[in-house]
């Protein structure tokens, strides 16, 4: 197997991984989030899932790039960097825009949660005021994940039009 094959195969194993992981961690934060009654040991469980989810779609992602990084070397090496479609620059940009929506959209939701579980904690119960702030973590996080999945996809679109 040629080292280009074996790059592209890489890459497109870790795309796919990095497009599936996240997928359900929206509707998992908010159906924990609107829980009637909302104990810290719900909130442990979730920020557990959401850790195990995060480390899963970096590795995932920085492998993504990594292995699209090495395929574009490997193009220019070969038949020439002027070979390299307009699409896979821009493609190249999108992917890092989309890991930058995870890191700037996504993390400061699960900094909130863990915040209301450190709350939980602290009082034994959230003050009933704080339902709109819980509902805004809920949209923020799924904004991030839903933003972060539809670049991966005009990524995609990008990659094999």
């Amino acid at each position: 197997m040629s080292l280009f094959l074996a790059a592209r195969l890489l890459h497109l194993g870790a795309m796919s991984v990095w497009m599936g992981a996240g997928l359900l961690a929206p509707s998992d934060v908010g159906s924990v989030l609107r829980k009637r009654t909302l104990h810290a040991s719900d909130l442990d469980a979730l920020l557990g899932r959401l850790r195990r989810t995060a480390r899963t779609m970096n590795a995932a992602a920085y492998l993504t790039l990594l292995s699209g990084l090495l395929l574009i070397v490997l193009i220019a090496l070969g038949p020439g960097v002027t070979t390299i479609r307009p699409k896979i620059w821009l493609g190249l940009v999108l992917t890092l825009v989309a890991i930058g929506v995870g890191r700037f959209l996504i993390r400061p939701a699960v900094v909130s949660i863990a915040g209301i579980r450190a709350e939980l904690v602290a009082h034994g119960a959230l003050d009933p005021g704080r339902t709109p702030e819980l509902e805004r973590t809920v949209r923020r996080f799924a904004l991030g994940v839903h933003g972060e999945s539809a670049l991966r996809l005009i990524v995609l679109i990008l990659m094999i039009s």
